[in-house]
């Protein structure tokens, strides 16, 4: 016949077993995102148990202590600490874990899916999602440059660099809707590489390839003339093949020429001609994406620089 006592010892030994949880090769690190709980090693953990313990203490301080087993030698953890909150339930804890960790990731791929609503878009799609012509992102940072005479003065505009890193983190803010942090910077050398930026990686190019060599055959029948009548009906020309473009690229490209055209007036003090502008923006305004027209690169560069120097001389025509 066994005691009290020993029925008591009997009925807590039992506890313990029932209790006891494994958690089979979880890492560590896992391990640690759970409340309270902490442990240096980087190794695998091969069972989570209650401490034999846990039952008075689970009435003393409403916690639940855990003992980690090494994989190999079994050893204890020592520097383990306890799971508050009293929820002996940690199966379920350690089970649910790797879904909210997916879970979480997801979320973040959906955000940084969502945020690519400027950079990296078509001028069309962003537009369309800033229900304007122009991208509004465009507008306000021409708007700061071309408002401030010390900008459009400034030596070198559009063709010195800014600090990449900062035009980076302006990029970000941009892509998350906040427009409003351009409005701190006071560099003009950040704002014009945002913008130089933002057209190099656009998915597809503001003006398209083939409707630079239409214009580029355009102004070379222009150049080749000297009768005002001729030059006047390839001028009409122009304005016809730049009407083929989409509407928010055709009015995204006026907004652009009138621009460099302004900044071009103050090229005595900025030194910026309009030969200068179009070899610094021309490139980043149209591209081939045909493989076999890279082969001539250097003649590709010049017909587009040519003509994006012609049309922004030719823009208040």
């Amino acid at each position: 016949k066994m005691t009290e006592k020993e029925k008591q010892e009997k009925y807590l030994f039992n506890k313990r077993n029932k209790s006891n949880l494994n958690a089979s090769f979880l890492h560590d690190n896992w391990l640690a995102s759970l409340p309270g709980l902490h442990t240096k090693r980087r190794k695998l953990i091969k069972s989570v148990s209650l401490d034999s313990n846990v039952s008075e203490q689970k009435k003393e301080n409403n916690e639940v202590i855990l003992r980690i087993e090494n994989s190999r030698s079994g050893t204890v953890f020592p520097h383990v600490r306890s799971i508050s909150e009293g929820d002996p339930n940690l199966k379920n804890k350690v089970t649910n874990l790797g879904k909210v960790r997916k879970q979480w990731i997801q979320e973040m791929l959906s955000k940084v899916m969502k945020s690519k609503r400027v950079f990296g878009s078509t001028i069309t799609a962003i537009a369309k999602a800033d229900g304007t012509g122009i991208p509004k992102f465009l507008t306000k940072c021409i708007s700061l440059i071309a408002d401030n005479p010390l900008h459009m003065s400034s030596e070198g505009l559009y063709r010195r660099n800014g600090i990449m890193a900062t035009i980076q983190s302006l990029r970000f803010e941009v892509d998350q809707g906040r427009l409003i942090k351009l409005d701190l910077e006071k560099n003009v050398h950040i704002l014009t590489g945002l913008i130089k930026l933002f057209f190099r990686e656009l998915s597809s190019p503001l003006i398209p390839w083939s409707t630079i060599e239409k214009l580029a055959d355009a102004y070379d029948k222009i150049s080749k003339t000297d009768d005002k009548k001729k030059r006047g009906k390839e001028l009409r020309t122009v304005g016809q093949i730049i009407s083929t473009l989409h509407p928010a690229n055709r009015d995204t490209l006026f907004f652009l020429l009138e621009h460099l055209y302004a900044v071009s007036g103050f090229s005595d003090v900025n030194q910026m001609n309009i030969e200068n502008l179009a070899m610094m923006l021309g490139p980043t305004l149209s591209w081939t994406q045909d493989l076999n027209n890279m082969t001539n690169m250097t003649s590709m560069m010049i017909k587009q620089n040519n003509v994006v120097g012609c049309l922004i001389r030719d823009c208040e025509r």
